[in-house]
């Protein structure tokens, strides 16, 4: 059955484009969604800042699923290698915790520090 311009066009738009997810994984991945720019230099640093960062990530993930994929002797998902990703830097976020903690630092200090 040959495809109407209708069909044709849905097909088309069903499959995500590279771009769309790039930007999606931008503002989920990175959260890099909750900016306001005002100025065009402002727009311009925003996205060079966003393209290094998403490069980095891309590199990590894509490091992460070689070396499951060959742990495992199995394909991995791309949610199963963002999962591991996740725990991986839990873990380490945990590990400065307690050595902070066993330095002397107190709960409060930790939580007043700046996040970046």
């Amino acid at each position: 059955m040959a495809l109407t311009p209708y069909r044709s066009h849905y097909a088309w738009g069903a499959h995500p484009y590279a771009w769309e997810v790039f930007f999606s994984d931008t503002k989920d991945l990175l959260g890099l969604d909750q900016h306001q720019l005002m100025t065009p230099t402002a727009i311009v640093r925003f996205w060079t800042l966003v393209l290094a960062a998403y490069t980095y990530y891309i590199r990590i993930y894509e490091e992460e699923r070689a070396r499951l994929a060959q742990e495992q002797q199995r394909p991995v998902t791309s949610g199963e290698a963002r999962r591991a990703l996740q725990h991986l830097h839990y873990r380490h976020l945990l590990g400065w915790i307690e050595h902070e903690l066993h330095a002397g630092a107190d709960a409060d200090t930790l939580y007043e520090r700046p996040v970046a």
